[in-house]
């Protein structure tokens, strides 16, 4: 058996119509790092090969783009609970 690095592994597996499973769990790795890194839990790291620092800079930046976007909605649905709220002279929740 020889050994293989993990490009080689992840290379293999983009192109193996058999490693599907791989697949899947290198895809749910790269979310789950990209999770803790938009919320910044931990650094980006600077030792990724570049196709894979590309990826998971894409990753990052559209869970930080959704979670700017959750934040201008929550605002804006307080502000526009608080205008209600002092429209009507009382509380709306």
């Amino acid at each position: 058996m020889n050994p293989r690095s993990d490009s080689e592994s992840t290379q293999d597996s983009a192109t193996s119509p058999g490693c599907v499973h791989t697949d899947a769990r290198s895809t749910a790795d790269l979310a789950r790092r990209a999770e803790v890194i938009a919320t910044g839990q931990v650094p980006f790291p600077d030792d990724l090969p570049d196709g894979m620092a590309e990826r998971l800079r894409l990753e990052v930046a559209e869970r930080r783009q959704k979670q700017f976007v959750k934040l201008i909605a929550r605002a804006i649905a307080r502000d526009l609970q608080d205008e209600a709220s002092r429209l009507h002279g009382g509380t709306t929740k």
